[in-house]
């Protein structure tokens, strides 16, 4: 697996996803378009990365990621 570099398909996506965002949220936020040029000049990537929630996750024994992530996600606060 590799990291996305491709400019344009990486704008493709970006677009897609906006175009979700402003149907569901009727929000839209503007492409990056450093990082679209920064992906230009990027190398070929592998994106593997461990992650900091996975290493507190094998330092506590945590079974899931919900109760490692420091910043809680709308969806997984209970009411």
């Amino acid at each position: 697996m590799a990291e996305v570099n491709d400019a344009p398909e990486q704008r493709r996506r970006l677009v897609a996803q906006m175009d979700e965002k402003e149907r569901i949220y009727r929000e839209r936020y503007p492409i990056d378009e450093d990082f679209i040029s920064a992906l230009r000049a990027m190398p070929t990537a592998s994106g593997v990365a461990l992650g900091l929630e996975r290493l507190v996750m094998l330092a506590t024994g945590a079974s899931h990621i919900e109760q490692v992530i420091w910043t809680p996600v709308a969806e997984l606060i209970e009411p």
